[in-house]
């Protein structure tokens, strides 16, 4: 059969709304129709009776020949799909021109009843390429606009919750300085002004109560000023912090030694636990500062002739400290409100002695600032046990 009677007998394709190229075994284009010749801007006169190859050597691949010759042999269709087999047929004009396929091979009849031909049904899904990729870029980027408004509506959340914080520590500081200082002014106020009036008629002993009582409100005063110094330093980001490795028992007997004179004044015995070569790595500042505010906040609640021991664990790695106390002890409740800005503790200690506790919150943030952990155990009537949990060497990358 010559090449007009070829064509003659696949002319009934020509004028189909789809691309039809068919195809012998040897791969040799017998049919190429008018939609093909339109859109790979390939002159049918140019590529039937040249090998598929000339013109499109990727199908010459292992990937596609192997598919191609099953047809020839009696295989199913193949499905060359956009998304996976991009270009398999291409307009040879500018890039800007290209269109996208779908192809799909059946089994046809050859120029005899003996032979068999491939032929392939090329689909051009070029606009329905360009609407699923206009959809999806639409989708993404509402996606993306739902993201943007699920990080502001997060964001906004936590500005709020942050808000939310900063009024209470600033009701908290505000309380304080407005309740706490003024108590102890008061008390400066109403013995001096007791001196004044009746100094004449006061022997020495009644004079040296007045000042130790004096004395006693100035040291409380001084202490809450330094830690309302200190914690206002954390929040501002101002304060120094300096850790090296110390031998934590001299760090705490300099403490004692502050605070010796609180502790005769209720006769409560203190006894130290701790081995000479224990250490911690910490600022030393920091953990003084720390060990003051648990050993007065024990001194504080426990009774007169009561005791207190401060006493360490090793942890390997890290080390423990506790202070424990045999006085008044807390609720379950009471604990639970500990280390929080937002909650005020005005429980008074065993000889009325007043309290705010934001010395136990800057603990707390002394001690993470030093890797550690504070924790505590009470019973009412029975005492407190608080610990700090530091490490004993810098970390690996400090």
């Amino acid at each position: 059969m010559n090449d007009n009677s070829v064509l003659n007998k696949y002319s009934i394709f020509d004028n189909v709304p789809i691309g039809i190229c068919i195809i012998d075994k040897d791969y040799k284009v017998l049919f190429w129709n008018t939609h093909l010749e339109d859109w790979t801007k390939i002159n049918k006169n140019d590529i039937i009776g040249n090998s598929l190859f000339t013109y499109y050597p990727n199908f010459n691949r292992f990937i596609y020949r192997s598919r191609i010759d099953s047809i020839f042999g009696g295989g199913p269709p193949v499905i060359f799909s956009p998304q996976f087999h991009k270009e398999l047929f291409y307009s040879i004009a500018s890039s800007d021109e290209k269109k996208v396929f779908y192809i799909t091979i059946n089994s046809g009849p050859g120029i005899d009843e003996e032979t068999k031909t491939a032929v392939f049904s090329v689909k051009d899904v070029t606009e329905l390429a360009m609407r699923i990729k206009s959809y999806k870029v639409m989708r993404d980027q509402a996606l993306e606009e739902v993201e943007q408004r699920r990080v502001a509506e997060r964001s906004l959340m936590e500005s709020e919750k942050q808000l939310k914080e900063l009024v209470a520590t600033k009701d908290k500081f505000f309380s304080i300085i407005a309740h706490d200082i003024k108590n102890p002014l008061s008390i400066f106020l109403n013995i001096s002004e007791l001196l004044i009036s009746m100094f004449d008629s006061l022997n020495k002993e009644e004079i040296l109560s007045f000042i130790n009582d004096i004395n006693t409100s100035a040291k409380n005063l001084y202490n809450l000023l330094e830690n309302l110094l200190n914690w206002s330093r954390i929040q501002t980001g101002r304060i120094v912090h300096q850790p090296n490795i110390f031998y934590i028992n001299v760090l705490i007997e300099n403490v004692f030694n502050v605070l010796e004179m609180s502790f005769k004044q209720k006769n409560i015995s203190f006894e130290l636990n701790i081995p000479p070569t224990e250490i911690a790595f910490v600022d030393a500042d920091m953990f003084s500062t720390v060990i003051r505010n648990l050993i007065s906040n024990a001194i504080k609640f426990t009774y007169p002739n009561g005791k207190i021991v401060v006493y360490s664990e090793d942890l390997i790695n890290f080390v423990k400290i506790s202070v424990k106390d045999n006085g008044t002890g807390m609720s379950e409740e009471e604990v639970s409100r500990l280390f929080r800005i937002d909650s005020h503790q005005s429980k008074r200690g065993t000889n009325e002695e007043r309290g705010t506790g934001l010395g136990l919150i800057l603990c707390k943030e002394f001690i993470e600032k030093n890797n550690g952990k504070i924790t505590v155990e009470s019973e009412l009537e029975k005492g407190s046990n608080f610990s700090i949990i530091l490490p004993k060497n810098p970390p690996d990358n400090y």
